[in-house]
C-alpha cells in the first residue's frame, strides 16, 4: 500500500517542495519523538538504579542481621575463636615442619618472622559482629602468611 502510494505520487514526492510549514511540523514531531525516548530511558535508567539500591539495601540488612532474628542462629564467640585457632596450630606446625627442612643459614630468620607474626594479638571480644569479623580476618591473614612462608621455603628447598 505504500509503494503503491510511492508510485502514484512520484512527482509531488520527489518532485516540487514541500508545502508550507511542513519542515517546521517535522520537526517538532521528531523533536516530541526524541524528547518521550530520552524521558523513556531516564525511566529505565531510574528503575534499573532503584532496583540496585533496593537489592543493595536487601543484602545489607541480611549482612547485618538487621531483619530481627538476632544472634540466636550464629555460632557463640568463642567456638568461632577456637575454630579459627585451630586452624592457625595446624597451619603453624606444617609451616614448622617445613622450615626443619630448610637450610641453617636462613632457618633462625625465617623463625622470626614466624615468631613475630605469631605474637600479633588477635581482637578477642565476644561483643558484636563486627569484633568477630575482625578476628576471622586477622586469622585469616596470619594463616595465610604461614602458607606463603610455608610455600617459599618448599620452593627455595
Amino acid at each position: 500500500m505504500i509503494e503503491k502510494t510511492i508510485k502514484n505520487n512520484r512527482g509531488g514526492i520527489f518532485g516540487g517542495s514541500l508545502p508550507e510549514g511542513h519542515r517546521l511540523r517535522f520537526e517538532a514531531k521528531l523533536e516530541a519523538a526524541m524528547q518521550h525516548n530520552e524521558l523513556r530511558q531516564n525511566n529505565v535508567r531510574r528503575l534499573i538504579i532503584w532496583t540496585a539500591a533496593a537489592a543493595a539495601c536487601l543484602a545489607l540488612a541480611i549482612i547485618l542481621n538487621i531483619n530481627g532474628k538476632g544472634n540466636d542462629d550464629e555460632e557463640p564467640f568463642a567456638e568461632v575463636h577456637n575454630y579459627y585457632s585451630m586452624l592457625l596450630e595446624e597451619e603453624t606446625e606444617a609451616t614448622i615442619q617445613a622450615l626443619d627442612n630448610m637450610d641453617d643459614t636462613d632457618k633462625s630468620e625465617v623463625w622470626q618472622d614466624i615468631e613475630t607474626l605469631l605474637g600479633e594479638p588477635i581482637p578477642f571480644s565476644e561483643k558484636g559482629e563486627q569484633n568477630t569479623s575482625l578476628m576471622i580476618a586477622a586469622y585469616s591473614s596470619k594463616i595465610e602468611a604461614l602458607q606463603q612462608i610455608k610455600n617459599n621455603i618448599k620452593i627455595n628447598n
